[in-house]
C-alpha cells in the first residue's frame, strides 16, 4: 500500500526522535512506564495530558513526551489523544486510519504483552521513521493477539532499528 500522503511533513521526525532517544536512556527496569495507558497512579488512568510528575506514576511513552527537553508542552486540559497526535504526526483532532495504525504501531496499548519497555518504544518509534510504509503493512498484516516477541523482533531486526 502506498502511503504518499504520509510525507517527511505529517511524521513529526523532530519530536519522535527526541521522544525515542529520551526512551532510550531510560535504565533497563525502569518501573515506570506502561504501555496500556498515557499515565496512571494510584487513582486510575489520566484523560488529561499534564506535565505534573506525580508520584507513583506509570506511563506510555507518549506519557513521557512531555517530560523530553525540546517537545512541547500539552496545552491546559489537552486530552492526551490529541497530545499524541501532535506529537507524532504534527496535528490534533481527526487523523486518518493510515496515521492511526502508525499511531498503534508505536504507541498502542496491545504492546503491553509484547514488549513493555521503553527500549521497545524507541525502537518502534525508529522503525517508524525509517520506513513507516513497513511498520504500517507489517501492523495491518498481522494479527497481534498472534504475535510473539520472535515476530516482532525478527521484523525490527529487519529494519535495523
Amino acid at each position: 500500500m502506498s502511503l504518499e500522503f504520509l510525507t517527511a511533513d505529517c511524521i513529526n521526525r523532530k519530536d519522535l526522535t527526541l521522544l525515542a532517544d529520551y526512551l532510550e536512556k531510560l535504565p533497563e527496569g525502569y518501573d515506570n512506564f506502561d504501555m496500556s495507558s498515557f499515565i496512571k497512579d494510584d487513582c486510575g488512568p489520566k484523560e488529561t495530558a499534564s506535565k505534573q510528575n506525580l508520584c507513583g506514576t506509570a506511563g506510555c511513552a507518549i506519557g513521557h513526551a512531555p517530560f523530553v527537553k525540546g517537545i512541547p508542552a500539552p496545552f491546559d486540559g489537552e486530552y492526551w489523544s490529541d497530545y499524541s497526535d501532535r506529537i507524532a504526526f504534527n496535528k490534533s483532532g481527526f487523523i486518518s486510519n493510515e496515521h492511526e495504525t502508525l499511531w498503534f504501531f508505536m504507541f498502542g496499548g496491545v504492546w503491553v504483552n509484547i514488549d513493555n519497555t521503553p527500549h521497545g518504544a524507541a525502537r518502534r518509534i525508529r522503525a517508524v521513521l525509517k520506513d513507516h510504509e513497513k511498520c504500517h503493512d507489517f501492523f495491518e498484516k498481522n494479527e497481534m493477539n498472534n504475535w510473539d516477541k520472535l515476530v516482532y523482533n525478527e521484523f525490527l531486526n529487519k529494519l535495523g532499528v
